[in-house]
């Protein structure tokens, strides 16, 4: 299993905006179907998994998150 994308940044926790931690992301090809794996630092155990079933499933994926952030970024840019 490797990795193709690796995401690391400082974030507000969700519910403490004065507190951040770091916030990973990790795109993974797990013998060919890829993975997302989120975590916060120092809550690895509780990290999300999300498991594809193949290639297309995850580009559906994609396309959607790329089509709320193309909406998103109109909003925030005015």
């Amino acid at each position: 299993m490797g990795c193709i994308y690796f995401f690391e940044e400082d974030v507000p926790q969700f519910l403490c905006n004065d507190v951040k931690r770091t916030c990973r992301v990790e795109v993974l090809d797990n013998h060919g179907i890829p993975e997302i794996h989120l975590s916060l630092e120092k809550f690895e155990h509780d990290k999300v998994m999300l498991r594809f079933d193949n290639w297309s499933q995850f580009e559906k994926f994609f396309n959607s998150i790329s089509a709320v952030h193309k909406r998103l970024s109109h909003v925030n840019n005015g």
